[in-house]
């Protein structure tokens, strides 16, 4: 009964994320999905459901300008108050809500040592890219802690010592090229030995940090139109790529509608489209961002809707269940999704 339960529980957030991704959802949006806040000891199993029919490549129209680290927003653009975040501080939440304008909820940008939210690394520890989620999108979530004045890691509380993430543990130290690269309480806060913090250990101490600059960014009413109208289908994969940069603590898999195979019509015989296939299987988003990514990059928006379909190849797939649909689907569910038979569960 209990494993029957966390796979209903695991089913609903799939299934919330299909329907997620089936709308024109914005990536500017995207920070209401990044965290989980407080102590994560179990990463939860998020299946996305990609809407790749023929519709999702309709235009969106009336988008603004992406946000823009290099930019400077305007200050009081909450008519409303006149309120404006600190563009040279970061902002943080527990619960994945951005902090009201006017929170006590910040601490100076340059005390943040947590590397991987400035530079993207792969799944081996390699920087890859300059642009990290924080600079790129705005957001970061991790586990994250504070070096206290008694030179104790803890929870993020005041707005002048330094802060490290758990992502960098053995990667990077307080500055570029430091060779001490674990946290440990001492005065130093870093060394070349691996630790195991007790701040961290049980999966304590998730927080997602916002860039102020961003956070001005989505109040203020002054940014320009986008210029183009960019396809559903390109603005959904650009949220989902939002999620998979900036967050730490979830497993990611992604399933998708079966493809037209361009025979024409009617859509009979070897013609129907037939459910959906698990394009990527369940994987450590720590691990997986690289090749998910890529998964996803592969799909295009020219199929039908087989939507009952794909949610009941989704179950099938949780449940650990025989391949159904995955079998008939254009392409197959991929061979890493199952074995003899069945999902891989």
């Amino acid at each position: 009964m209990r494993r029957f339960k966390h796979t209903l529980k695991a089913v609903n957030i799939g299934l919330f994320f299909g329907l997620y991704c089936s709308v024109p959802v914005m990536a500017d949006d995207i920070e209401i999905y990044t965290s989980l806040g407080g102590t994560v000891t179990v990463k939860p199993n998020v299946l996305f459901v990609l809407d790749n029919s023929g519709s999702m490549g309709n235009g969106v129209p009336n988008l603004r300008q992406r946000f823009n680290v290099g930019n400077s927003y305007a200050a009081g653009a909450n008519t409303a108050t006149g309120c404006s975040y600190n563009e040279d501080e970061v902002y943080y939440s527990t619960d994945g809500n951005a902090p009201a304008c006017g929170s006590d909820s910040h601490f100076k940008l340059s005390k943040l040592r947590c590397d991987h939210a400035f530079d993207e690394y792969n799944a081996s520890g390699v920087q890859i890219s300059s642009n990290g989620p924080l600079e790129k999108w705005g957001t970061y979530a991790d586990q994250m802690s504070q070096h206290s004045d008694t030179n104790i890691w803890g929870k993020i509380t005041v707005n002048n010592n330094d802060v490290e993430c758990a992502q960098d543990q053995g990667i990077h130290g307080k500055n570029s090229g430091a060779s001490e690269k674990y946290i440990v309480d001492t005065s130093a806060g870093w060394q070349s030995a691996p630790t195991n913090p007790p701040v961290w250990s049980g999966g304590k101490n998730n927080y997602t940090l916002y860039h102020g600059k961003y956070l001005n960014y989505l109040m203020d009413t002054t940014v320009p139109g986008l210029g183009f109208n960019p396809s559903r289908f390109s603005e959904v994969t650009r949220a989902i790529t939002a999620l998979i940069d900036t967050n730490t603590s979830i497993n990611v898999g992604l399933i998708a509608f079966d493809e037209y195979n361009g025979a024409g019509f009617p859509l009979t015989g070897a013609n129907k489209i037939d459910g959906g296939e698990v394009v990527f299987p369940m994987e450590d988003i720590n691990t997986a961002r690289t090749n998910f990514k890529a998964a996803m990059a592969g799909i295009v928006a020219n199929t039908g809707t087989p939507l009952s379909e794909t949610y009941y190849e989704a179950l099938r797939y949780y449940g650990g269940m025989p391949v159904q649909y995955g079998l008939v689907s254009t392409p197959p569910s991929v061979a890493a999704s199952q074995s003899g038979g069945n999902y891989i569960s």
